[in-house]
């Protein structure tokens, strides 16, 4: 068991009661998650998604709008140039 306060260090972000905006932003930008009720394994094969959306609502909730405006610049050419890769056959 992880003690509390164990994991927190000054580069620790925590995003305690976000989730209802994660689930808003990754439907905004298209990532989708597992059902909150689906099976572990649903989820297990959707953590790459999820990991999409926290790091976009990191970037709503924790960054000043400068940084977020070129983050969310970056993060949507990420998305794009992954749209844009060939099919393997």
């Amino acid at each position: 068991m992880i003690e509390e306060g164990a994991l927190a260090s000054p580069n620790t972000v925590v995003l305690h009661g976000q989730e209802q905006q994660l689930e808003e932003l990754a439907q905004a930008f298209g990532i989708p998650l597992a059902d909150p009720d689906a099976p572990i394994v649903q989820h297990a094969r959707r953590l790459a998604d999820r990991a999409q959306a926290v790091w976009l609502t990191y970037i709503v909730t924790h960054l000043g709008w400068r940084d977020r405006f070129q983050a969310l610049a970056a993060f949507c050419l990420y998305q794009e140039s992954g749209a844009a890769r060939p099919m393997p056959s």
